[in-house]
């Protein structure tokens, strides 16, 4: 594994860890797939999807996948298993915006979401899979067409790199455009962000995304920014732009006011994805997420 700057949102030794737990599932992934379908695997079966290899026909296969020419060579009835296309197309967006600076525990929402990421490019990876990413920051980045570990470890770099503030270039909303004019139908999309800046206007634009495609919405949140801290005078510094304001938080009519937002932008993202059919998950920045991310990979 590459040596990464010591300010990095992770090191070198938890990247180690994340491919050995990438890895890790890969293969029980595919001790069930074994012990499910006997000796050859199966994957799902559909439209757009790439022929894997033949297996023996079973009673309930689809008699339009029969695979004629291994069953004249076998002797015996054979039928085509499929692999689907989005374990080839992997698209990752990945907000570095200045709102994922923050932190309240041990770790940052940006620590946390580019774990997540460096994850699932592992695994796609693995898989023979293409991956390809966008990081969204002052100045987005692009990756396309990325195969095996060590191409992938370019937007690994760039994944962990230092957080800069500011950045005044964030644009997340002409990065979703971006995402969705270049990953193809048939795509899986992982987006992973804090979607503090996603209002109503913008659900037109998660649902052209869902189009024929997977998509997984990782919500990440620290729990201190749904609350306000219990008393006191405290002064509050928006990362994007640097306003600040000092506000009296024993004000109880303060408080239910900032409750009441903080439920209803929640409610908002929840919505939002799951009208277009997307995948919601909603993960504590002090958590550890591997295991359930994986199971939508």
């Amino acid at each position: 594994m590459n040596t990464f700057p010591s300010n990095a949102l992770l090191g070198s030794r938890e990247l180690a860890a994340l491919l050995a737990h990438a890895k890790s599932h890969r293969s029980q992934h595919r001790r069930r797939d074994i012990r499910r379908e006997g000796p050859l695997p199966i994957r799902r079966r559909g439209m757009g999807l790439d022929v894997e290899e033949s297996r023996p026909y079973q009673p309930g296969d689809d008699p339009r996948h029969m695979d004629w020419r291994a069953t004249a060579r076998s002797g015996r009835p054979m039928t085509k298993t499929f692999h689907d296309e989005k374990a080839k197309h992997v698209w990752i967006w990945l907000d570095r915006g200045p709102y994922m600076t923050f932190g309240s525990g041990a770790q940052s929402k940006a620590a946390t979401a580019s774990r997540l990421a460096v994850f699932t490019a592992f695994s796609a990876a693995l898989r023979q899979g293409e991956v390809n990413a966008i990081v969204v920051e002052q100045h987005s980045n692009v990756f396309t067409r990325l195969t095996g570990l060590d191409p992938v470890l370019r937007f690994v770099a760039c994944a962990v790199a230092p957080m800069r503030l500011p950045q005044p270039g964030y644009d997340p909303l002409r990065a979703l455009e971006t995402l969705n004019q270049r990953a193809p139908r048939q795509a899986a999309l992982v987006l992973i962000s804090d979607f503090l800046w996603l209002d109503g206007a913008m659900e037109d634009k998660i649902s052209e995304l869902s189009r024929q495609r997977s998509v997984v919405a990782v919500h990440i949140f620290d729990a201190a920014e749904n609350r306000l801290p219990e008393r006191g005078r405290w002064r509050f510094q928006d990362p994007a732009g640097g306003a600040q304001i000092t506000v009296d938080v024993t004000d109880e009519r303060l408080r239910h006011a900032f409750d009441d937002a903080v439920a209803r932008h929640n409610a908002l993202v929840r919505r939002s994805w799951e009208r277009c059919g997307a995948t919601h998950l909603h993960l504590a920045a002090d958590g550890h997420h591997l295991d359930t991310l994986a199971h939508y990979l």
